[in-house]
């Protein structure tokens, strides 16, 4: 039984050809390659995309194909391509976490000055919801007794989540369900599978000491 903190990261990265996005600033156009990297609070925008198997609390909108769902228990990857004119092609990953602690809720930190606003059609109108918050952390304390659960969004794009185990907290209890296409995993531990516009690889996860990053812990 281990008798520090340890934490292990992960980072999910959709490897792919991005399509070309535009931002307006007054009457000037730009091109950009990314959206921002937040948590955006969802308020019914979000609700057309999911799957509906949970709630969804916060998105990502990476924008130009592909977008994140986050709810209790689990993060869909919706991903798009359009290979021609009037065709689109889409695949949805649901990353869950299993037999978590039902009394742990998602929280969010690092509130953002930006805010957003999305018009959206929700049954047979319409809707605006403006000045939606945007957060840089998505947190879940205790989703397993003594393991508590971080999202961030690396600037370099994908989700990053790390668990922050305390002393005596038993990692075996940490699961994750992945479906929605076939799972494999290669020779370093990266867990890969494919999707519309390429493939999405969680990274083997690297784990430390809480009080010392260079003591590495093999996972």
């Amino acid at each position: 039984m281990h008798t520090k903190k340890i934490i292990i990261v992960f980072v999910s990265i959709l490897c792919c050809f991005l399509q070309q996005g535009y931002a307006q600033t007054g009457s000037n156009w730009t091109a950009i390659q990314k959206a921002p990297a937040v948590f955006i609070q969802n308020q019914g925008q979000y609700d057309q995309y999911s799957s509906g198997q949970s709630p969804v609390l916060y998105g990502i909108d990476h924008g130009f194909g592909w977008r994140v769902l986050f709810g209790q228990d689990r993060a869909e990857y919706i991903m798009k391509a359009i290979p021609q004119p009037g065709s689109i092609l889409k695949t949805t990953i649901t990353q869950e976490w299993l037999n978590t602690d039902s009394s742990s809720a998602i929280t969010a930190g690092d509130i953002q000055d930006d805010y957003y606003s999305y018009s959206y059609y929700s049954i047979d109108k319409y809707v605006n919801a403006d000045r939606i918050h945007a957060y840089g952390k998505l947190y879940r304390r205790n989703i397993y007794p003594g393991i508590h659960l971080e999202y961030s969004v690396p600037e370099a794009g994908g989700v990053k989540y790390l668990l922050q185990l305390d002393a005596g907290a038993d990692i075996s209890r940490a699961l994750i369900r992945y479906s929605g296409a076939p799972v494999s995993m290669d020779q370093y531990g990266n867990i890969k599978m494919p999707v519309v516009s390429g493939e999405l690889i969680d990274h083997a996860p690297k784990a430390w000491y809480a009080d010392n990053v260079n003591e590495v812990i093999p996972c």
